[in-house]
């Protein structure tokens, strides 16, 4: 490989941010055994570059626990939020603790926490791209208790 070709990959490679959830509703009016979606923000991954093509780089992560009773995630809105082209990315995708990719809707047993990763596939020839910086951002989760975003 040459230099130039070198430095095209380096200069290709993507800043990676996190993001928060942005939705909430009041958990104390509801009492025990309410379905309730438990959403809180761990340790976020740190951003680095990613190179052209990486697969499953993770931006930010959530956890989901359910409480009262199983509950049901219909959908959960991702939206590229940085300064960066939307082609950067190829695909989004969800990943469970062990790095598998699952799909939505999702069961979440009660008193059980899904660790979820929101990951993206950078895009194969991102030469274009070069010096952009995209971040995902989970705007909303739709599921069958009450949303919860506890705070720490």
């Amino acid at each position: 490989m040459n230099k130039s070709k070198l430095f095209a990959i380096i200069i290709s490679s993507v800043v990676l941010g996190t993001a928060g959830i942005v939705y909430a509703q009041t958990y104390s009016a509801h009492g025990a055994g309410s379905p309730v979606l438990e959403i809180t923000k761990p340790a976020q991954p740190v951003s680095s570059i990613a190179p052209i093509g990486a697969q499953r780089v993770p931006f930010t992560k959530v956890d989901l626990t359910a409480r009262g009773t199983d509950i049901q995630v219909d959908e959960i809105t991702v939206i590229q939020t940085g300064f960066a082209n939307d082609d950067a990315l190829e695909d989004i995708l969800f990943l469970d603790s062990d790095g598998e990719e699952i799909t939505v809707p999702i069961v979440i047993p009660v008193g059980t926490t899904l660790h979820l990763t929101v990951a993206a596939n950078i895009a194969d020839d991102a030469e274009e791209f070069a010096g952009q910086a995209p971040s995902l951002t989970i705007t909303n989760i739709s599921a069958s208790g009450i949303i919860y975003l506890k705070q720490d």
